[in-house]
């Protein structure tokens, strides 16, 4: 690499370092409720309560916990890791996709793509690089399976079983990409194929009872309803990120990069059938959006590649410097407010008050205590404060819950005022504001019920 590419490369980089890393910038917590479950996953591999008294069904992402425990046992805290790591993940992610684009195309495209990396905007549905969970690892892991599928290299099926240990959409994901890599090149096809199926038989242990109960339905383990939700791509991606990605389809169909064009096509087409049918085949909805956004940093990459290519047509060097300066002007002149305000409406579930308050219950109150509090700071209060909850905000669509949770709601609203529902459910601590001289004040905002 020439050392203005390498240059360019960092600060590319450092741009989508910096974005991602701002909603972190005055908050020390985890942001998502997702990443809250997970840290209590990986806490429940050692010892830690979980949040009901009924254990948690099988762990479909245990790669992932195993990683967030081992990570912790190596020094870093949780906090650290989830404050952290989508910087660490989003530098990966970059170098994964500059190494692929570069090899399908060349070196200033796939510059290009890392700036679209960098752009790319996190969402709590759609989640992103704002945040560290199972899915940045099929971020990482697609390009770099796919630059491995290009240069030949016969160890892409382990990124492919470790992916059905940390996040089995990624891995569906990765498998589709790969086929059709293997089925249009034509090259080593028993072979190739037989490298994806014994990178799945790795993954046996972990599937095959699940498998022998639910059949195909294992696929949709970690699916959730979300009241079919669409997204309109060009407001999300802003509209000249979003033009630049249609006109480097437009320059991959010319330049006859039809593999990419596939890439994009497979993943369009299970789109449409969750747009106009509401069916999703294996990966859903949210997390095609990711894996298509990836493909299109490529598209991006080759379209700012093409007008900067056309600026050579001037033999002047000012001219050209000031097409390509103007070209990154219009760009990031939008695209960068865009992201910052799509992060100015991701959630912070807990305070610096809430989190005091759960370490002390932690460290001062029975184990076997059973708690009710806001239901969304519910995600949170396990994993710090290792006490069940009686209930807590599910994602999606639970019957049980909800009713369970509007119970809750009903409760604290009405000032703590109805003792026999603590008593009909066993619940000992309520953390929120009550006026009930029964019960007996603590902590600030927490309150015991001995029944």
């Amino acid at each position: 690499m020439k050392r203005e590419s390498i240059v360019i490369l960092v600060l590319f980089i450092t741009l989508g370092v910096v974005l991602n890393f701002l909603p972190h910038l005055n908050y020390d917590y985890p942001m998502h409720a997702d990443e809250w479950t997970h840290m209590a996953y990986a806490k429940n591999l050692t010892s830690s309560t979980w949040y009901f008294e009924k254990a948690h069904g099988k762990d479909l992402e245990i790669g992932f916990h195993v990683i967030l425990a081992v990570l912790n046992k190596l020094g870093f805290s949780y906090l650290f890791i989830f404050r952290f790591f989508p910087a660490l993940m989003t530098i990966l992610i970059s170098l994964g996709v500059f190494l692929w684009v570069r090899k399908i195309s060349n070196e200033k495209a796939a510059l290009f793509s890392v700036l679209f990396i960098a752009l790319l905007s996190s969402s709590v549905t759609i989640l992103g690089m704002v945040y560290f969970l199972p899915l940045s690892f099929g971020l990482l892991f697609i390009p770099a399976g796919l630059y491995l599928f290009e240069i030949r290299s016969k160890w892409f099926f382990l990124l492919f079983t470790a992916l059905l240990y940390i996040h089995p959409p990624s891995s569906l994901a990765f498998f589709l990409l790969i086929s059709i890599s293997i089925l249009y090149k034509k090259e080593r096809l028993i072979e190739n194929f037989a490298l994806l199926v014994f990178g799945g038989m790795l993954a046996l242990p972990l599937y095959i009872d699940i498998f022998i109960r639910k059949g195909l339905e294992t696929t949709k383990m970690l699916s959730y309803e979300l009241w079919h939700m669409t997204i309109f791509m060009p407001g999300f991606l802003g509209y000249m990120v979003f033009a630049l990605v249609v006109l480097g389809i437009i320059f991959a169909i010319k330049k006859e990069k039809y593999l990419l064009i596939l890439y994009s096509l497979a993943f369009f087409i299970l789109m449409l059938l969750y747009w106009f049918f509401r069916i999703e085949i294996y990966v859903y909805y949210w997390r095609i959006l990711m894996y298509f956004f990836i493909i299109s940093s490529a598209f991006f990459g080759i379209a700012c590649q093409e007008i900067i290519d056309f600026a050579q047509v001037f033999g002047n060097k000012k001219i050209r410097v000031f097409i390509v300066i103007s070209l990154l002007l219009v760009i990031l002149i939008p695209a960068v407010p865009h992201k910052i305000k799509t992060g100015d409406k991701l959630y912070k579930i807990i305070d610096n008050n809430d989190y005091r308050a759960f370490l002390w219950i932690r460290g001062n109150t029975d184990e076997n205590s059973v708690a009710i509090l806001n239901n969304f700071k519910g995600y949170a209060f396990t994993p710090i404060a290792e006490r069940r909850v009686y209930t807590k905000l599910m994602p999606g669509i639970s019957k049980k819950y909800d009713a369970m949770n509007k119970e809750v709601d009903i409760f604290l609203n009405e000032s703590c005022m109805n003792l026999s529902f603590l008593k009909a459910n066993n619940i000992s601590l309520v953390y929120g504001n009550c006026s009930n001289e029964k019960l007996k004040e603590i902590y600030p905002e927490l309150f015991v019920f001995d029944w």
